[in-house]
């Protein structure tokens, strides 16, 4: 049997060269607009079957009021050429020339640019199943790793980027990406001309107000963001909303989240699925299904989904979103792990239906791992999405059994902390959820929450030596240490002890749980140390954030 497969690029060279939201998304739904493109011509050609992914039935028989408000097709595709004929590869990379000219068409952007500026790569090949079995490698493996080695191709090619500057980033609000792929609905009228509902930064950060009054909300934003010429006036918009609602707006509303996530275990179901082709076709469903959800759960809680490409995640989102405008009455406000948490109970979901369905080996299991990078609105927006990728790539899936997050905190004052957190640890998860979710609030105790933050960094040094392996004391060890630190009378009050106690319990699960969890590296201990200190003060920082009003 004879196979096509084609990578697409060059996805992250773009998507860091933009410099607001509605530029990194144009960016990112550019390749996902391509593929989709790529797929419905595939999709009337008899002699093609695709593979990973398929075309969304919705983009069959497109219809206008069917738009996911984010890409969902991947940068690789796999087909099966059904009747193989020689000319077969040639019909190809003739769709391949009908994609482009198509993409000049619409956008301006010229075919000499589009040639020297994407990476187009694919290759054919004959792959027989005794093939595969001898070797002990599956279809998607095989085809994946020449891949691989097809992306390591990187031939110098001219091209002035400035056209995509003024193509693609200078109309993000109004070009054919925004047309296709934003909902009719998130459009707004700005000077008698409709665009699309592209939210900058402090739009993000604030969009609780949005829920609150959309009409006072969205005439700061006509006034101060959307025809504003140059660069987004953040910081008279975010002051006008201070303003607006005085005893509403938190700290908090000044920062922002940029997330990433990424499958865990999704190679082992694949390898179950082996080279069963109906059985992937199903699979890359059970992945556009969950994109979809997410995409939607995603805007929900108010956020911007840039990239919903199966498991690989990538949008913005507010750190906080009350619940009376999200997550109904079972608590008082959610936060960005909250909706990280809803994201992972909907792709468990999805895979639970999915394993039924097609008898799947219950002892496979797959799960999400994050990057979370809360950043102060004026930081960077590039930095801010490195920072996020690294804490997924670099330390979430570095960790012994994945299933993590990974968490960096950069503070307007230029101040950084980072935490990661085991989902597969209960005790010390259950612990540090506490601390990352928002309360109704901490009353006189705010000020106390700031002292126990700077008291606990004090005694670093000490938490060594209460954490050594010593079952019958240990527990005996970080009772005698807050009972002794914290022994005045204000710290017998109900609220200040209440949290004197979750704090305990937070050190001693959060030190017993992740000797395991580190990946193995010199001076183990040492760094095992250090990096259970960052999750308890990071933690314990974070409350004090979101709870009180530190900026």
């Amino acid at each position: 049997m004879n196979y096509i497969a084609l990578t697409l690029g060059p996805i992250e060279k773009t998507i860091l060269q933009a410099h607001r939201c509605r530029e990194m998304w144009s960016s990112s739904y550019l390749f996902s607009y391509i593929m989709k493109k790529i797929l419905q011509r595939i999709d009337v050609k008899p002699q093609f079957e695709a593979i990973l992914p398929i075309l969304d039935p919705a983009d069959r028989h497109p219809n206008p009021g069917i738009k996911k408000g984010a890409g969902i097709y991947p940068d690789r595709l796999m087909i099966r050429v059904k009747d193989y004929e020689q000319s077969s590869y040639d019909d190809f990379l003739i769709i391949l020339q009908e994609v482009i000219k198509e993409i000049s068409n619409i956008s301006g952007l010229s075919i000499l640019f589009l040639k020297n500026y994407l990476h187009l790569y694919s290759f054919q090949r004959e792959i027989t199943q005794d093939y595969l079995k001898q070797n002990n490698i599956t279809l998607v493996k095989y085809l994946n790793d020449l891949l691989d080695t097809l992306e390591l191709i990187n031939i110098p090619k001219l091209y002035n980027f400035s056209e995509f500057e003024d193509k693609i980033f200078n109309t993000a609000n109004t070009n054919f990406l925004a047309i296709d792929g934003i909902p009719t609905e998130e459009w707004m009228n700005v000077d008698n001309n409709n665009i699309a509902r592209f939210s900058s930064i402090s739009e993000i950060a604030c969009v609780e107000f949005n829920r609150r009054s959309p009409q006072v909300f969205n005439n700061l934003v006509q006034q101060l963001v959307l025809t504003n010429k140059k660069d987004n006036n953040e910081d008279q918009f975010i002051n006008k909303i201070q303003d607006e609602w005085p005893n509403i707006f938190k700290q908090y509303h000044k920062y922002y989240a940029v997330v990433h996530s990424d499958g865990d275990g999704i190679g082992a179901i694949l390898q179950e699925i082996g080279n069963d082709i109906p059985l992937l076709k199903l699979f890359s469903i059970f992945l556009q299904d969950f994109a979809k959800d997410a995409c939607d759960e995603i805007k929900l809680y108010g956020g911007l989904p840039i990239y919903i490409g199966g498991d690989d995640l990538v949008f913005f989102a507010p750190i906080i979103m009350p619940s009376e405008f999200y997550g109904g009455e079972d608590r008082i406000q959610s936060s960005i792990f909250d909706l990280c948490l809803k994201i992972d109970a909907i792709f468990k979901n999805h895979f639970l239906q999915f394993k039924a369905i097609n008898n799947i080996s219950p002892t496979i299991n797959v799960t999400l791992s994050w990057g979370i990078c809360i950043s102060y609105h004026k930081y960077p927006l590039k930095e801010s999405y490195l920072a996020s990728q690294q804490m997924l790539f670099d330390i979430a899936k570095k960790t012994s059994e994945k299933n993590a997050i990974g968490i960096k905190f950069l503070k307007h004052s230029g101040q950084s902390m980072q935490a990661i957190i085991s989902k597969t640890k209960k005790p010390s998860f259950e612990n540090l959820m506490k601390f990352f979710s928002p309360q109704s609030s901490i009353g006189s105790s705010e000020s106390f929450i700031s002292s126990i933050n700077y008291k606990i960094a004090d005694f670093h040094p000490l938490f060594k030596v209460l954490s050594k392996k010593d079952p019958e004391n240990k527990l005996n060890r970080w009772s005698n240490f807050f009972n002794e630190t914290f022994n005045e009378d204000k710290h017998k009050q109900s609220e200040i002890k209440d949290f004197l106690t979750n704090a305990r319990e937070l050190c001693t699960s959060v030190y017993a749980n992740y000797t395991e969890l580190l990946p193995v590296v010199e001076n183990r201990e040492s760094h095992f140390n250090e990096c259970a200190f960052q999750n308890i003060y990071t933690a314990l920082r974070f409350f004090h954030f979101i709870n009180g009003n530190e900026i």
